[in-house]
């Protein structure tokens, strides 16, 4: 593993970044949080926007390099500093399966379960949208769940950070049921120790 780098997370509390302050714990390496006010508006000042121009939180700083976009920094992290723990090593036939999750919660559930939280219902045959539909959605998920404590077998890896926040996340905001498979999958993540020191670093460290 290569020597870590300063590590700085961009966060707004309950927010979308609690995703990556998840993954972060996960790795354990050192890091700090550079908490942005929503109150102020400093994810959208021209500052932060030196970061991330598109001014939306997570971002991280990796010793000179500047990563944004969830599934962009997940990968990136589990590579560089969990290689063989959180990610699977390139030529690990599972690395296909464990890349599909880590872009499923981005590409397809990110969407459905923004419009479903608004309640919104797209006005769009079946299949003319790239995320497809929730029915198909949950199905997916909950066979994924089934299989398996993790959606690799046995081992976590950071796709399970990304899929169980998610799921979390649609919990949260009761779009999703806290029962059934989904919801014991949530529950095993959220019983790991890293969840509960994400819960303790989210707005404090």
């Amino acid at each position: 593993m290569p020597e870590p780098r300063q590590l700085v997370l961009f966060h707004i509390p309950q927010s979308r970044s609690i995703t990556i302050l998840w993954l972060l714990e996960e790795l354990g390496q050192p890091y700090r949080i550079r908490q942005l006010d929503i109150a102020r508006n400093e994810q959208r000042g021209a500052e932060y926007r030196q970061v991330n121009p598109a001014g939306k939180v997570p971002a991280v700083i990796d010793g000179d390099q500047v990563l944004t976009e969830r599934g962009a920094i997940a990968v990136h992290l589990a590579d560089r500093y969990a290689m063989g723990r959180l990610a699977p090593p390139i030529d690990d036939p599972r690395r296909g399966d464990y890349l599909r999750w880590m872009f499923y919660a981005i590409g397809v559930m990110e969407p459905l379960l923004a419009f479903a939280m608004l309640k919104i219902e797209p006005d769009a045959p079946p299949g003319a949208l790239a995320w497809g539909e929730w029915e198909t959605m949950i199905e997916t998920l909950t066979a994924a769940v089934s299989k398996s404590p993790w959606l690799l077998g046995d081992q976590f890896t950071a796709a399970d950070v990304m899929i169980a926040s998610f799921l979390g996340w649609g919990m949260a905001v009761e779009v999703i049921p806290r029962t059934g498979p989904l919801g014991d999958y949530v529950g095993r993540a959220t019983q790991r120790p890293s969840w509960k020191r994400t819960l303790a670093a989210d707005g404090k460290r």
